[in-house]
């Protein structure tokens, strides 16, 4: 009796498995079959197809990016500037000019010199000069800068000076400014492998300096390979500025970067170098921060496009050593910050009467 009470107590259990968790047999059975459609089956490679396809693949052509021809590009990017630049610029030419120094920094510019210094000494302005940096270029850049300033009208504007060594962007600068450039004048960074965007960008620059309490401006540029303005090209938020954090602002302060040269000279030395030398990259964001923090909220960002950015040159920072240069930017933002400037500190002729 307890024999059949365990058997009979087996099968009501099968039973009711079943009933909960019923099979499909023939499902079953079909899946586990050789010939079941839906099963995957490894295919045999067959070994002359494969020679097919190997050589119907090289007799199809190699696809090459086609490099962008520099003058067709630099031609479009003005014709988009004059398109995109619907003011009139009279009104510009009722203030006082202001002096103006224009800072370049070149290497290895042979291919670019003459359209960089065309949209230079071709502005619509008279108080300005320029010295130009040539850091032992390995081209013709040298010979080629001097010769084309003996033939200009303008060639007198410019200030030559070939290294003796090579001491790259921020050295150039920082020399530049605190050996030839006096307080008063406007500082305007130009590389010398980029652009002007049109003839009346000084102008430009005058009128903001000349109407505004602006010790610094940056703005917007145009970007060679694309004809794009640069994405992280805005205005510093408000509460940045009142709370001095500008260092953990993600965005940078780009082309056209200008500034009083007072303003300059107050950045610690030590500040713009790295190991005890100067910032091999990453230059703009070592010089820009601390003065930024110094004038606060008077800066200035300008909108419109005064500057062409040369992407097509094969020697920019990011496309030589991105790592290094993100690294540097890191580091600079994690310095302690400067303070705001009181009106004690700020040169006579800039404190009104």
């Amino acid at each position: 009796m307890n024999r059949f009470f365990k058997i009979s107590t087996f099968f009501m259990v099968i039973a009711l498995l079943l009933l909960v968790f019923p099979v499909n047999s023939k499902r079953y059975h079909r899946r586990n079959s050789r010939n079941y459609p839906g099963k995957r089956v490894k295919k045999k490679r067959n070994p002359a197809i494969n020679k097919v396809k190997k050589v119907l693949k090289a007799s199809e052509p190699i696809k090459k990016t086609i490099p962008i021809d520099f003058e067709t590009q630099l031609g479009k990017a003005y014709a988009k500037v004059q398109r995109t630049t619907r003011e009139k610029h009279s009104y510009l030419s009722t203030v006082e000019e202001k002096k103006i120094v224009i800072v370049m920094p070149s290497y290895n510019n042979e291919k670019w010199y003459q359209q960089n210094l065309d949209s230079v000494l071709g502005q619509n302005y008279e108080n300005f000069r320029v010295i130009y940096k040539d850091d032992i270029s390995k081209d013709r850049t040298a010979d080629l800068v001097v010769e084309y300033l003996a033939q200009h009208p303008r060639g007198d504007k410019v200030l030559f000076i070939k290294n003796e060594q090579k001491m790259l962007a921020m050295a150039n600068i920082y020399y530049a400014i605190h050996n030839h450039c006096e307080d008063e004048e406007l500082v305007v960074i130009v590389d010398g492998d980029d652009f002007l965007a049109h003839e009346n960008v000084l102008k430009q620059l005058n009128y903001v300096y000349s109407k505004q309490d602006v010790w610094l401006t940056f703005g917007n540029n145009l970007c060679l390979s694309n004809l794009s303005t640069c994405s992280w090209s805005m205005p510093v938020p408000k509460n940045i500025i009142q709370k001095n954090q500008f260092r953990r602002w993600p965005h940078g302060q780009t082309h056209l970067r200008t500034f009083y040269s007072w303003l300059f000279k107050k950045i610690d030395e030590a500040d713009l170098r790295h190991k005890g030398e100067f910032y091999k990259m990453t230059y703009d964001v070592a010089m820009l921060l601390p003065m930024i923090e110094m004038a606060g909220e008077r800066h200035q960002f300008i909108p419109n496009v005064l500057y062409l950015y040369n992407d097509l040159n094969n020697i920019n920072d990011h496309k030589k050593n991105g790592k290094l240069q993100h690294s540097l930017n890191k580091l600079i933002r994690s310095k302690k910050p400067y303070f705001r400037l009181p009106k004690n500190q700020m040169p006579s002729f800039m404190v009104k009467k």
